[in-house]
């Protein structure tokens, strides 16, 4: 059996928009970088969307044609971006038939679907409305969305009732989104009638989770970029746009030593309250919270360093073992130094940094996946290991220039002697040449 073991020309490019339109900037040739890929993430699903809008077109992006009126528009853009050059447009004014919005269908039968994707609202509209975000749709009711509200910035979670027509519940999820700033948004619904599935993840903070939401319907069609509504006055751009929709109900059961990803999750910043001190350690709980099961072998996650007071390492192990002789992260003074780990979780469902320096620092953690607890089974399954330091030339000599060393992992340190891989954490010091 192999186990995967983890320790630690420019015409061609030119879209001429013919026009003006009111209240909007003077139209412009757009310049975009076709061919450049798409944007991915690591959730489940089938892509139905992955959207950098660099083709200068957004029904080559994967959506169908966008549905404007009056002074609407919805265009591509290069006048605001967050990769690349370009970005989709939308721009509604107050006038009768102002509209402009577009979709992507998914596939017959979807049910569980996650929206991803940046937006940057830039003009609000009239105060008792709203400048949408992603909006999930079942034929032409909107099940739930999300929003900006004209009023007072919130972010806000809408849901329709499945009862009562016109009729909403509505959820504060942050206050005062910034205009004219990129945010970050990932939604994850699962259909389910009255027992669907809502998260809601913003600037990859975790603001909303309920598998209790009535939406009435036990499926997804399609999801909307814009109001379908008429005046919904706001300018918005949105950029790297990744939708992915499946069943839930056929996904595989998650067997032992199998990773599972999970929307970026901030479960550590010592900021919000005290630096780690010197030569100290801190816990924090990840299994059980934040969408991850209760009975996890291993998390990753994003650790990051910074402020710290003088120079040293972090060592990420498990909460209630001994530290183990090892290094995930290494900085100087002044330095944010990230890194992304793999470490096995403790009894209590915790995982433990501690901080090998002479001063303080400041740590971070973004949980992104989990390890599924049990004893592998099945070729390229993962089974965790405490940290161990399987080579260290320090102690030794010097790897020379344009020289090699090897060193045995298989049969050593608790590895099983047929494996298919290692990770571990490589860190090179006092190099003499870059």
């Amino acid at each position: 059996m192999n186990t995967l073991l983890r320790a630690g020309v420019m015409a061609a490019l030119n879209v001429l928009v013919l026009g003006l339109v009111v209240g909007a900037s003077p139209a412009s040739a757009v310049t975009c970088q076709p061919g450049t890929p798409g944007p991915t993430n690591q959730y489940p699903g089938k892509t139905v969307v992955a959207a950098n809008f660099e083709s200068g077109s957004i029904t080559a992006e994967g959506f169908g044609t966008p549905v404007t009126g009056g002074t609407g528009t919805a265009v591509v853009s290069s006048a605001q971006h967050h990769s690349g050059l370009c970005s989709a447009y939308l721009h509604v004014t107050t006038d009768a038939t102002s509209l402009a919005n577009f979709s992507a269908p998914l596939p017959s039968g979807s049910d569980e679907v996650y929206t991803d994707g940046w937006f940057n609202i830039t003009r609000a509209g009239l105060a008792g409305n709203d400048v949408p975000y992603f909006r999930f749709f079942n034929g032409s009711t909107r099940m739930l969305d999300v929003f900006r509200s004209n009023d007072n910035g919130d972010l806000v979670l809408r849901v329709t009732s499945p009862t009562q027509a016109g009729v909403f519940s509505y959820q504060t999820l942050s206050p005062a989104v910034q205009l004219g700033t990129w945010h970050h948004l990932v939604m994850h619904v699962v259909a389910n009638g009255g027992s669907s599935t809502v998260q809601v993840w913003f600037d990859d903070l975790p603001l909303y989770s309920s598998k209790t939401v009535a939406t009435g319907f036990s499926a997804v069609t399609r999801i909307q970029l814009g109001a379908e509504h008429l005046q919904q006055s706001g300018d918005s751009y949105i950029d790297d746009v990744v939708i992915k929709a499946g069943t839930a109900g056929a996904a595989a059961p998650q067997l032992p030593g199998t990773y599972t990803p999970v929307p970026p999750t901030r479960a550590l910043d010592t900021r919000n309250s005290t630096p780690v001190g010197a030569n100290s350690a801190v816990s924090f709980q990840v299994a059980g919270v934040n969408g991850i099961p209760a009975s996890v072998s291993a998390v990753v996650f994003n650790l990051t360093v910074t402020q710290p007071r003088s120079l040293g390492f972090i060592t990420a192990y498990a909460s209630g073992a001994a530290r183990p002789n090892a290094s995930n992260l290494n900085f100087s003074a002044g330095q944010t130094v990230p890194n992304l780990v793999t470490v096995p979780v403790g009894a209590d469902g915790k995982v433990t940094l501690f901080n090998s320096s002479s001063g303080s620092s400041q740590l971070i953690a973004d949980v992104t996946g989990y390890y599924v607890t049990g004893t592998p089974a099945t070729a390229g399954s993962f089974k965790s290991l405490s940290p161990a330091r399987l080579l260290d030339t320090r102690n030794s000599s010097a790897v020379g220039a344009n020289s090699a060393v090897s060193f045995q992992v298989a049969g050593a340190n608790g590895i099983p002697a047929s494996v298919a891989a290692v990770v571990f954490n490589l860190t090179v010091t006092q190099a003499k040449s870059l």
